[in-house]
This record gives C-alpha cells, sequence and structure tokens, in this order.
C-alpha cells in the first residue's frame, strides 16, 4: 500500500512539473514573438518587455527542473544551465545596441549563452527519456531523437553567429585600415604640397 501510494504521489508530482513545464514553453514562446525582428520594428515598446518575460519564464523553467531533480540527477545540471544560460543572454542583448567593440562583446556572450543552453539541452532531454523510459519506451526514444534535432537547430544558430562575429569583425578591421588610408593619403598629399611650395 505505501509503495501504491509512493509511486501515484511521484506520478502527480511529475504529471503536476511536466504541467508547468508545458505551460512555460507556450509562455515563453509568446514572450519571444515580442522580440521578433519584424514585431520589434512595429512595435519597438514590446522589444524589451518580451525580452524581460523570456527571462522570466526561462529562470522559472530552470527552477522547475531543479525541483525534479529528486526524480533524476540530470535535472540539476538541465536547471542551472537553463538559469544561467538566460542571465548571459540577458546580459548579451543589453550590450548589442552599443558600440561596434560592445556588440562584439554580447555576440560572443550570445554564443556563450548557446553553448550553455546545449549542455542543459542534452540533460534536460536525457533526463525526460530516463524518466520516462519505463513507463513508454517510444516516448522515451522520442526525447532522444528531438534531442538530435536541438543538436542540429543550436549547430545552425551558433553558424549564424559566428558568420555575424565574423562580418562584425571584418567591418571593424575595414573601418580601422580605412581610417589608416585615409590619414596615409592625406599625409601624401600634405608632403606633395610642401613639395611644390618649396
Amino acid at each position: 500500500m505505501s509503495e501504491t501510494k509512493y509511486m501515484k504521489e511521484q506520478a502527480q508530482f511529475l504529471a503536476k512539473c511536466y504541467k508547468i513545464l508545458f505551460w512555460l514553453v507556450i509562455l515563453g514562446i509568446a514572450a519571444n514573438l515580442l522580440t521578433n525582428e519584424n514585431i520589434a520594428a512595429e512595435l519597438p515598446v514590446l522589444y524589451w518587455p518580451g525580452q524581460i518575460l523570456t527571462f522570466l519564464f526561462s529562470l522559472a523553467y530552470g527552477w522547475v527542473l531543479l525541483r525534479l531533480v529528486a526524480e533524476n540527477r540530470r535535472y540539476r545540471m538541465a536547471g542551472i544551465c537553463r538559469i544561467v544560460a538566460a542571465v548571459v543572454s540577458l546580459f548579451a542583448e543589453s550590450f548589442s545596441n552599443l558600440s561596434v567593440a560592445a556588440a562584439v562583446m554580447g555576440l560572443l556572450l550570445s554564443i556563450t549563452a548557446l553553448g550553455i543552453s546545449l549542455a542543459g539541452g542534452y540533460q534536460e532531454y536525457q533526463g525526460h527519456s530516463e524518466v520516462v523510459s519505463e513507463a513508454d519506451t517510444v516516448l522515451s526514444e522520442k526525447w532522444l531523437k528531438l534531442w538530435k534535432w536541438y543538436v542540429i537547430m543550436v549547430v545552425v544558430m551558433a553558424a549564424g553567429m559566428l558568420l555575424i562575429l565574423f562580418a562584425v569583425i571584418a567591418a571593424l578591421v575595414i573601418s580601422v585600415l580605412e581610417l589608416v588610408y585615409l590619414y596615409r593619403q592625406a599625409k601624401l598629399f600634405e608632403s606633395i604640397t610642401g613639395r611644390i611650395d618649396g
């Protein structure tokens, strides 16, 4: 009787936590829409509220994952990574509209957050798969397949960020070289003027 009660309580706890995660994902998607480039262009006032809501939903998601540690140890790292990635992402976003150097720093922070998210995603998906494996092996396998899709998505995003980083650095180098060349050209014509006058 006590074992049955424990299993029922355990199942109720898991059901409650997964429902909370379900709704946090939906609310997070809605908050992310507020930061979409097209929406932000039309309604820029919604951008930072969207960023803050996304941050808060990520913190809440990480907290729920940490509550699941009793069911699977992988949720500890998943929760910590979710929270750390949210904090790093918020810092990265705050750098994005400043100087070129700050934008590079923001981009590096974004790539760091992406790496942390990747590590946390691995632990989360593995944890989900392990928790459900005895009750539903098909669903367990689906979590492992979803992890592979998640990796592909992160690799594509990271490649895009690296291309942007390369473009920003190239733009910075070109600007510096432009200054150097303009300065040299000005000096050259000053010296020619001096020779002509002399």
